[in-house]
């Protein structure tokens, strides 16, 4: 499996930053997943760490919806359209192994992940990135 290299690594998590400091921490939501997320870093990090395959998954997954998150950070915009049904199938698979290696407090916040991710996502048949006039949701669309 290849490695998206350090330079590309950091590229990436600066994305993600981004649209943490941008558009999650406009909602209540989003604010909840990424107090989980830092709840739960340690042990994320522990079992990334004993599947490296798992990291690799993991960025491979944040570089194909990099581009929708740069867009919607640069937007400001609460709605995120991807267009990859593929991907969505990726990230379960990820989430349901490493939640079957967690603790039962991070098995809960992955269900309350997952639960999140499904209740704003939608299946378009094209990509496209709009705002949310007045909303502060997280929408993301994956077409067929």
């Amino acid at each position: 499996i290849p490695d998206p290299g350090r330079g590309r690594r950091v590229g990436l998590l600066k994305t993600l930053r981004e649209f943490r400091d941008v558009v999650l921490a406009r909602t209540d939501e989003g604010r909840e997943l990424t107090k989980a997320y830092y709840e739960h870093s340690a042990e994320l990090n522990r079992l990334f760490a004993a599947h490296p395959a798992w990291t690799i998954e993991a960025f491979s997954l944040m570089a194909v919806t990099e581009d929708a998150l740069q867009q919607a950070v640069a937007d400001e915009s609460p709605t995120v359209t991807l267009t990859d049904r593929r991907t969505r199938r990726r990230a379960r698979h990820l989430l349901s192994s490493v939640r079957e290696e967690a603790s039962p407090a991070l098995r809960e916040s992955l269900n309350d992940v997952e639960a999140f991710l499904e209740s704003h996502t939608t299946i378009s048949a094209r990509a496209q990135v709009t705002a949310v006039p007045e909303r502060s949701r997280i929408e993301v669309s994956i077409a067929p």
